[in-house]
């Protein structure tokens, strides 16, 4: 039997193109057929917002809101109520103890639907308390370590080891002829005089440089030093270790950022002179990271949107190449 492409950017015939998309090609099943369909027609409801507020879109809004709500309150019967409660607690694996400790959590639990019971109401308020300080005492400690123990280490402890700053690669010769032509620009910069070695760096590093062909980006100065210094290793295999200066730069600047932003809340005195300047430059650092967020989340959006047209082209009309084809 022939085989034909299922996508119309690909080949296929129209009339191919269209039986598909109406009806399941080889390969897909009905429910996935069905889902396409209603994934799309949802994705278009949705998308219809754009053109005005509408019934359609509010339709397509409550199901997105209850299905996720369904789902959100199945994952957690499972994952909480019957993993963590229900099965160590009441159905405890065959050689496994019962968990007795879990009495106090089913309790505080149950002691929630109080609230329904307007008499004992009260008694909401003891697991509300319970699960606010555990939540507050267990988020300090999370908050701690990335807002002020991680940001006391990118803006203090890597300025302090700033000699250590260094990126490695690692380099394979593929072949006798690369060993051969690096030992070559080796013995002839070691043949300079200590004089004349600086300008012969350059011609140098020209001589090697089909050694970096079609490699990532590797320092061809610091690999000619490397093998002048320590020769050619036995296994072909050079581990380099190169100065990262974006590195360097980019915790220079955060350790300036963080030190003129601090500097802008300081309101114990007057912003004037070298005070007033340093803060302005806070000012600054602060609307360079309110933008860089505010783009990232555009670009974060932006990218749901390609997903939905991928899909809508792709998986729905099919009209998207370079997806695999499935034979009929």
């Amino acid at each position: 039997m022939e085989t034909q492409s299922i996508y119309l950017d690909q080949g296929a015939p129209v009339y191919t193109w269209l039986r598909h998309v109406f009806v399941p090609a080889p390969g897909f099943s009905w429910d996935m057929w069905i889902g396409n369909w209603v994934a799309a027609v949802l994705t278009l409801a949705l998308f219809s917002y754009l053109v005005c507020d509408n019934r359609i879109f509010k339709f397509a809004e409550h199901i997105f809101i209850g299905s996720a709500t369904g789902y959100l309150i199945v994952r957690y019967n499972e994952d909480a109520i019957v993993k963590q409660l229900w099965t160590p607690f009441f159905n405890p694996p065959q050689g496994a103890a019962r968990d007795w400790w879990l009495i106090i959590p089913m309790v505080l639990g149950l002691m929630t639907f109080m609230k329904l019971i307007p008499s004992v109401s009260w008694g909401v308020r003891w697991p509300l308390a319970f699960f606010a300080g555990v939540g507050i005492g267990t988020g300090m400690v999370g908050y701690f370590q990335a807002n002020i123990v991680e940001q006391t280490y990118v803006t203090i402890l890597d300025v302090r080891y700033i000699d250590e700053f260094h990126q490695d690669f690692t380099l394979k010769l593929r072949s006798d002829d690369e060993r051969k032509l690096l030992a070559q620009a080796a013995d002839e910069y070691k043949a300079k005089r200590p004089a004349d070695r600086s300008k012969f760096l350059k011609l140098a590093t020209a001589m090697i440089r089909p050694v970096l062909e079609r490699r990532e980006w590797i320092p061809a100065e610091t690999l000619l030093l490397h093998v002048v210094e320590h020769g050619l290793p036995e296994d072909d295999t050079i581990l380099l270790k190169h100065r990262d200066w974006s590195r360097l730069f980019n915790s220079l600047f955060m350790w300036i950022g963080v030190f003129t932003g601090l500097v802008y809340f300081f309101f114990s005195v007057e912003h004037r002179g070298l005070m007033g300047g340093v803060s302005r430059v806070g000012i600054g650092i602060l609307m360079i990271t309110f933008g860089a967020s505010f783009g990232y989340t555009v670009m974060a959006r932006i990218s749901l949107l390609i997903g939905r047209l991928q899909f809508l082209f792709g998986d729905w009309l099919h009209l998207k190449s370079g997806l695999s084809s499935i034979s009929m």
